[in-house]
């Protein structure tokens, strides 16, 4: 039986899930919904659960219907760490290029939210421009690749458990 690359796979499914990425957030950011986070994290968590599954599924499938908990582990880690850095790229370029108000937008909604939590004005400004370093510039791009990762090393061990399937050892 030929060595099945589980590398190949994970970069096939990050590529999709990288694309599926930027078309999510292109229309979170152009129907003017980057305030609703719980959308936002309900469509991420979506799609790498099904992604994530899919990828890891097709492994075992073409391994002879086996894959061990750290196969689907790495082939889930390396997935999402393709996936980051594509949506991390175009978040960056879409930020810095396509529209440069948005950063300033998300700013004003956050505002908005410490000052309905009752934050003075002080701590106000200085959580803001904490938040604008993250937001913008190479950091965003660092921030969406390390949100993916943790995120995909929690689906990653959650999937991979479920997915697994050991060779019995005396056959």
């Amino acid at each position: 039986m030929e060595k099945v690359s589980s590398a190949r796979i994970s970069l096939k499914w990050g590529l999709i899930l990288g694309l599926l990425g930027i078309v999510s957030s292109t229309v979170m950011y152009t129907m003017g919904w980057f305030s609703k986070t719980a959308i936002s994290f309900t469509i991420s968590i979506i799609l790498f659960i099904i992604i994530s599954f899919l990828a890891m599924k097709e492994f075992r499938d073409l391994n002879g219907g086996f894959m061990r908990f750290g196969q689907g582990v790495g082939l889930g880690m390396l997935l999402f760490m393709t996936a980051g850095a594509i949506a991390g790229t175009y978040d960056f370029i879409y930020k810095q290029f396509i529209d440069t108000n948005l950063v300033d937008k998300q700013l004003s909604v956050v505002e908005e939210q410490y000052e309905s939590m009752g934050m003075s004005p002080e701590m106000i400004e200085q959580s803001i421009e904490s938040a604008k370093v993250m937001m913008d510039g190479p950091f965003a791009l660092l921030s969406v690749v390390l949100t993916y990762a943790f995120m995909g090393l929690i689906c990653s061990l959650i999937m991979a458990a479920i997915v697994k399937k050991t060779q019995p050892v005396f056959e």
